[in-house]
């Protein structure tokens, strides 16, 4: 289900050659067929639009004495409000709604509407909400990559099919990052930074050419995924846009962490919030830098020389996102910053935690100096289970995917995904879709015993220095062996493993 909580920002902005515009969808709610607003925002046409839509809604049989009406409509709140657990100013307020948040209203009843915000489904005053609209174009593009054409202007829309590289296109809508568009005889939407303009491709060289990142693929999902686990609960592939319509972390999925709430770790970095951003082609970065000025401290270790980034999707105060599921199935795409001879120090991590002190390192990814010692697991990456993360008596297991799978690549040398498939009965770890091993209660107890009994958040973080033996300290006399410390993550997707 599309979940628009981006503030719509109410001035144009220029990206990639694309100019875009605050707008609206009408979006598919259940089995109701629904269209796209694809028209100039035109006052009078959007009413009468709405109109009909309206005299067109459907009536649920179940609703017929509480005279709800079942409609498609997409607006916009016109000021804050509070999300309500019934149609009532003294019902529970579920959430704070922001100004200009895209709201799909599901139903109708009196001076109310249902609207679904944040995953959850509530009430708000119909008349605090207004019409929005996609600004109408009619450009000629070309596909930058083979891209997925998406049904509606979200990631979580359902594909219709894959357009390969380099395909002309008509693009006739804006929406926010995102451009309509018609490929062939099908239209749909793809994100606008992937498109370019015909002009942009030359034959000729240009001279001197700068080396370009990697391109994040953001990679349908695999079939059997689909199959098996269906679309994601919860699909992040930072596509979020501030109130100025610049990219950043979406603050309803993750919590973006400083020394104000998490205080000093035990590594040689202090947390920062400015250490995590998103780029303009939907890539989150978690980065360590080197600090002006060493701080001190009264706990081990007594020196932070860094800086670094941290996420997470825990509640440790009001307000903060919170997301927990005890099994289920959690990815990653990302490239870890662990380049032999110029990581030492780094540790690059994916991981859940509960409130029973259980621990689950999906992917930890570690560091080395350029002699690093030989049981150093340089240029992998790890899977770990600890039974114990506050006590004695810890019960660790772990498993090298690379060396499951016979993989001699270095891990860093590009993007990756790792997976991890929890359920009462197994746990399967997967890299890029291969599967990397699988254990059984029978086998590994301990995974399935006290320490894994409530449900279980992600984080997601850039340790610098944690462990002198493991991956090494970062030393501000030898800053050439840990730089470029960029952990740069492509999408997080989490599918809740239903009872």
């Amino acid at each position: 289900m599309f979940n628009p909580t981006s503030p719509m920002p109410k001035k144009n902005f220029a990206r990639a050659g694309v100019l875009f515009a605050a707008g609206a969808i009408i979006l598919t709610s259940g089995t109701i067929p629904l269209a796209y607003a694809s028209g100039a925002a035109a006052s009078t046409q959007g009413s009468a639009n709405t109109e009909n839509t309206r005299s067109a809604g459907l009536t649920s049989p179940i609703a017929n004495n509480l005279s709800l009406k079942l409609v498609n409509w997409t607006k916009e709140a016109e000021s804050p409000l509070k999300l309500r657990k019934s149609a009532s100013n003294a019902a529970t307020a579920l959430a704070s709604i922001p100004e200009n948040t895209a709201l799909q209203v599901t139903e109708s009843a009196g001076r109310w509407a249902k609207v679904f915000y944040n995953k959850q489904t509530g009430w708000v005053p119909a008349g605090s909400l207004r019409d929005i609209s996609a600004r109408k174009v009619n450009w000629n593009k070309e596909t930058e990559r083979s891209m997925p054409l998406r049904k509606a202007p979200d990631n979580s829309a359902d594909t219709q099919y894959i357009i390969a590289a380099g395909q002309p296109v008509t693009v006739v809508a804006s929406y926010v990052r995102w451009a309509k568009i018609k490929h062939q005889s099908s239209t749909g939407w793809v994100p606008a930074g992937w498109l370019r303009d015909k002009s942009d491709v030359t034959s000729e060289p240009e001279p001197s050419p700068l080396p370009q990142p990697e391109a994040p693929k953001n990679e349908t999902l695999q079939s059997d995924v689909l199959k098996t686990w269906g679309q994601p609960d919860l699909r992040d592939e930072f596509t979020y846009v501030d109130q100025s319509g610049k990219p950043a972390v979406d603050p309803s999925i993750w919590n973006v962490r400083g020394r104000d709430t998490l205080g000093l770790l035990p590594d040689k970095t202090v947390v920062a919030k400015d250490q995590v951003s998103v780029d303009e082609s939907g890539i989150a970065h978690l980065k360590a830098d080197w600090l002006d000025q060493p701080i001190s401290a009264k706990t081990a270790p007594f020196e932070r020389v860094m800086e670094t980034g941290y996420m997470d999707m825990r509640s440790l105060r009001e307000g903060d996102a919170d997301y927990a599921q005890r099994y289920g199935r959690w990815e990653i795409r990302a490239k870890v910053p662990t380049k032999a001879g110029t990581s030492n120090g780094v540790l690059a991590a994916f991981w859940l935690r509960n409130e029973n002190s259980g621990e689950i390192d999906i992917m930890e990814s570690w560091g080395s100096s350029p002699t690093p010692p030989s049981y150093q697991k340089v240029g992998t990456s790890t899977t770990t289970v600890h039974t114990q993360t506050s006590g004695k008596n810890n019960q660790k297991k772990f498993w090298v995917l690379e060396r499951e799978l016979g993989i001699t690549e270095h891990v860093a040398d590009k993007f990756h995904t790792w997976a991890l498939e929890y359920t009462p009965d197994r746990f399967a770890m997967y890299y890029d879709g291969k599967l990397a091993f699988e254990t059984t209660p029978n086998e590994s107890p301990d995974i399935w015993g006290p320490s894994f009994q409530s449900p279980l958040h992600v984080r997601l973080n850039l340790h610098m220095g944690m462990s002198e033996k493991y991956f090494g300290l970062p030393d501000p006399t030898k800053k050439q062996e840990t730089q470029n410390s960029d952990f740069q993550v492509d999408y997080v997707r989490v599918w809740d493993m239903k009872k």
